[in-house]
């Protein structure tokens, strides 16, 4: 990703054919994140923190830029694509801006919808922070370096980020560039109910205070769009808004002081950015989500950061891998995860070499340890290397030999697919907030045991052909309750 050029490092953005282009596959009423990334006014925005919306009622082009709204509340009732707006804005930012300029300090959700971001080069050096009492924590570290900053540029007379990045440059100030940071959080509403409320707020409120000079951004979503959840304090604090379909008006005048955002399709939101003078309504991009995988992949596999490059994916090196790697992968994928003493049933194997095993595969980056426990779990690396190669999983998937919890996962999809007639990989994360491999895994099943129609090259949609008689009957699926539980 990075070419050495004389003294300087130029940053070289993952190829926009990654993303799916729709034009092309007959799907024009879909506005992909590829047709934004390739738009001449992407190409030609000169910051690096502007990032797609999607493209309003005459068909341009919507961008938005932290440089004029350094603070952004996305909301709007759960499925209505917040999360997969998060996903644009990351992602198209990845096309703008190399590791050394910008950063994410992304705060997951309960639903582990950024774990397909785990060991992203841009990640900020706290990586993925899942737990509520972690990200708390990290708020409160990156208010503490927001105020640091303040007193770095006055110590200097510098009057911004970019202004003390110039000096540093130029040798007129001593001290290491600054990076660019934008905080994004998930869900909100998993902090706004709880003891560590007014905390939160603090952090927010005073990141937000201070966000564009010291170059820290906040971009906060939310599928609780209440009072309680987008307290005075932070509303106040955030003036830039973008509002998807919510519930009721109530929910929209919260959002925007406004109502209207009630009244929106699946594929519209509200853009209202501080600068403008009223809301303007947008069509979104949709940004698949093994496109994104994609992009990661290959940012892990093109970066010096990384430590990895494409040969250590296709290729596990024989001489310092052992021969039951691979299947120990493998089980890591089927089961979601695995341990020494999991690989030691598996394989009946020592712990020696059991640890053995999972360092190595740690090494290359195919696995990453969970924090509070001994388990490991499957990088978005290994999940590329285990689809890439030839062996598969070697457990065929089944309904009858899957996992209680993967079995009630799998019944609530079936009745979600049935009633729409149709479903994907993308649509039951978004609906059952699970991860990419739970839901490859649950399609998989779905195929095997004979729900879907045949699989089209063009779409990942598949059209589902079993009855709603026949799933109720056969599988348990219950209709008409809302969620399809």
């Amino acid at each position: 990703m990075s070419e050495r050029n004389e003294n300087t490092n130029r940053y070289v953005p993952p190829p926009a054919d990654l993303l799916t282009d729709y034009g092309r596959t007959g799907q024009t009423d879909i506005i992909g994140l590829n047709e934004i990334i390739r738009a001449e006014d992407f190409i030609s925005a000169r910051s690096p923190l502007a990032f797609a919306v999607g493209k309003n009622d005459r068909g341009e082009t919507v961008l938005c830029d932290f440089e004029r709204a350094p603070q952004i509340i996305v909301a709007g009732r759960t499925g209505s694509g917040c999360a997969m707006f998060l996903d644009c804005l990351v992602v198209s930012i990845i096309y703008k801006a190399a590791p050394s300029d910008v950063r994410f300090m992304l705060i997951d959700s309960d639903k582990g919808y950024f774990k397909k971001y785990e060991g992203m080069p841009h990640l900020s050096d706290s990586g993925l922070i899942r737990d509520r009492t972690v990200a708390v924590a990290s708020l409160e570290f990156a208010l503490t370096e927001a105020d640091r900053r303040v007193e770095l540029f006055s110590a200097c007379g510098a009057s911004c980020i970019d202004d003390y990045n110039e000096r540093v440059r130029k040798g007129e100030v001593r001290g290491e560039k600054l990076t660019k940071t934008i905080v994004v959080i998930a869900e909100l509403s998993e902090f706004m109910l709880g003891e560590k409320r007014v905390r939160v707020e603090k952090a927010v409120a005073g990141l937000a205070s201070k966000g564009r000079s010291v170059g820290m951004y906040l971009a906060i979503a939310t599928a609780m769009p209440t009072n309680t959840v987008l307290s005075m304090r932070i509303a106040s604090s955030i003036p830039s808004r973008i509002a998807f379909c919510t519930s009721t008006a109530a929910e929209s005048q919260t959002i925007l002081h406004t109502a209207g955002a009630e009244r929106l399709g699946n594929d519209e939101m509200l853009f209202y950015p501080a600068y403008a003078a009223a809301p303007e309504k947008t069509k979104r991009v949709y940004a698949d989500a093994l496109d994104i995988l994609n992009v990661i992949v290959y940012l892990q596999t093109h970066s010096d950061r990384s430590g990895s490059s494409a040969r250590d994916i296709k290729h596990m090196p024989e001489m310092s891998c052992d021969p039951l790697a691979v299947e120990a992968l493998q089980a890591a994928m089927h089961h979601g995860y695995i341990s020494a003493s999991t690989v030691q049933r598996r394989f009946s194997v020592g712990y020696a070499r059991a640890m053995r095993i999972l360092d190595g595969l740690e090494a290359r980056g195919f696995i990453a340890k969970d924090a509070a426990s001994s388990k490991y779990s499957v990088t978005a690396v290994g999940e590329a290397y285990v689809h890439g190669s030839a062996d598969g999983i070697d457990v065929k998937p089944s309904f009858s030999t899957s996992e209680p919890e993967l079995k009630e996962l799998f019944v609530r999809a079936l009745a979600t697919a049935v009633e729409a007639g149709e479903i994907s990989v993308p649509d039951m994360q978004h609906d059952l907030g699970i991860g990419y491999v739970q839901a490859k895994k649950i399609l998989d099943i779905m195929s095997a045991e004979g729900c879907l129609g045949d699989e089209r090259a063009d779409s990942p949609v598949r059209s589902v052909k079993i009855t709603a008689n026949d799933a109720a009957d056969k599988y348990g699926a219950r209709f008409g309750q809302g969620d399809g539980t």
